[in-house]
């Protein structure tokens, strides 16, 4: 039969203790356990179930049906609800109304933030969240007939995070719109000298909802009509600056009988090269 000596004894628990503590063995509060579960149903209000086709300055609601289900705690703890919108929907005014009202939300850019109230949402109640969105009246028509979604995800500290989304079909009919100004230097009624120079600024906007393959600019509408380029002679181009995205340029001129049309060329930095050698 062996022993230890006291001191012995005293090193060995102590080195116990070292090796259980190293081990990770219970010596402190477990992490937070799964033990409930969210359920989330979304989608466009009174269209459960669909797809539904939203336009372009209409106003319309989203739903969230939330319930928690916690047999050991009743409780999903500290539950929180994330919305994104994707683009071009946006959250109209204070977005948010809530049944009953157990949470808040805070709503940022496209994104809603919706936080529960005491400790979380209650095991087997049904929460609704609605939220008011729009398309505004300036969304862009190239997204007419796409769909999109609105991502929902749900989270709590005793619960695995659940996710939906919210499908939606754009509606945004193309809306072609152009406008142009013109402005003349001298503004002054002048005489009508040989060798006076007179200045035509042009311009010319597209302010289309959709993007355009081409923008024309003409001056005067009808040559074939009496206009000040009856006795004026264009001299030179002094500047040209092409729209955004635009890298072709083309430049027509009539003689005062006929259309004559250049070639389509990239934007030049001389943007007198576009004019023919006579182009009276």
């Amino acid at each position: 039969m062996s022993y230890l000596s006291r001191g012995t004894r005293a090193l060995l628990a102590l080195l116990v203790s070292l090796l259980l503590v190293a081990l990770g063995l219970p010596a402190t509060a477990a992490a937070d356990t799964i033990d409930s579960e969210i359920t989330v149903e979304s989608y466009v209000t009174n269209h459960q179930g669909e797809v539904a086709t939203v336009s372009a300055g209409e106003t319309f609601s989203l739903t969230i049906n939330l319930q928690c289900s916690s047999p050991d705690t009743g409780m999903c703890t500290n539950t929180k609800v994330e919305l994104d919108l994707p683009e071009p929907i946006e959250f109209l005014g204070d977005p948010l109304t809530v049944t009953p009202a157990v949470a808040t939300g805070v709503a940022n850019g496209r994104k809603l933030l919706v936080t529960f109230n005491g400790q979380g949402l209650e095991a087997g109640q049904l929460v609704v969240l609605t939220v008011k969105v729009q398309i505004p009246t300036h969304a862009s028509g190239n997204l007419d007939g796409d769909t999109v979604s609105a991502d929902v995800k749900a989270t709590a500290d005793n619960a695995d995070t659940v996710t939906d989304s919210i499908a939606m079909k754009l509606n945004i009919p193309p809306v072609l719109q152009a406008t142009t100004t013109k402005k003349v230097s001298p503004t002054g009624t002048q005489p009508a000298l040989p060798g006076r120079a007179v200045t035509y600024t042009l311009t010319g906007d597209n302010n289309s909802n959709v993007s355009v393959d081409s923008i024309q600019i003409a001056e005067p509408t009808n040559p074939s009509a009496a206009t000040p380029f009856t006795y004026l002679a264009v001299t030179g181009i002094t500047t040209l600056t092409a729209p955004e995205g635009a890298d072709r340029v083309q430049f027509e001129w009539y003689d005062g009988s006929d259309w004559h049309t250049g070639g389509t060329v990239a934007i030049p930095s001389d943007p007198d090269t576009l004019l023919p050698a006579d182009p009276s």
